[in-house]
């Protein structure tokens, strides 16, 4: 599987998702502070052995690990989002898009999924539809810090898209909350974007 295009899914993306937009983050399957329910245990090792191989950018070797673990434990949403993740990385956004409700009808509650899949709607600049999913992520409980960190980020992305500064902003502001440390210095030069963009509307 070749990637034709790089398509960061799972990271921030502040105001970088697109080639008007400056910033872009690297990874794509490799966060999470989510526990990943993977009942087989051959499966499971293959799927870390997968994510070995997309921190060295190796997504042919990634993807090929992956299906393994999906013959072998099949409907399994960590599985299925890297999956999903990995053809949107290669510019096949109607098979990312297929593995990511396909992993959501088995697993709603999976969080992973829907930071991914809203990095997919912006990348798409569907921006309305990324702020749906992405706040029904937020709705799931107990959702891990990074993760709802993720989705916030997301939406400020989303409104951002939409023109609406004053909300991205206060979505970013939200987004700091959560686990602190983490892309901070991205998250200042975004929010200092912002705040140039709206003195000068």
């Amino acid at each position: 599987m070749n990637k034709k295009i790089l398509f960061i899914l799972a990271a921030i993306c502040l105001f970088g998702c697109n080639k008007n937009n400056p910033t872009q983050q690297s990874s794509s399957s490799v966060f999470s502070e989510e526990e990943e329910n993977i009942p087989n245990e051959k499966a499971k090792q293959l799927y870390y052995e997968a994510i070995e191989f997309a921190k060295k950018e190796n997504p042919q070797k990634e993807f090929e690990l992956l299906l393994k673990a999906d013959s072998i434990s099949p409907n399994t949403p960590a599985i299925l989002t890297n999956i999903g993740t990995t053809y949107a990385e290669s510019g096949d956004m109607a098979k990312a898009v297929e593995y990511y409700k396909k992993s959501l009808a088995i697993d709603s509650g999976y969080s992973k999924t829907y930071v991914n899949y809203t990095k997919l709607l912006i990348m798409q600049n569907k921006f309305e539809e990324a702020v749906i999913w992405g706040q029904k992520g937020l709705a799931i409980d107990s959702l891990p810090e990074l993760n709802k960190k993720m989705l916030l980020l997301n939406l400020a992305n989303s409104y951002y898209g939409l023109k609406d500064y004053p909300l991205a902003l206060k979505t970013i502001e939200e987004a700091k909350k959560y686990k602190k440390g983490y892309a901070e210095d991205r998250i200042a030069n975004a929010e200092n974007q912002l705040k140039n963009k709206m003195n000068n509307e």
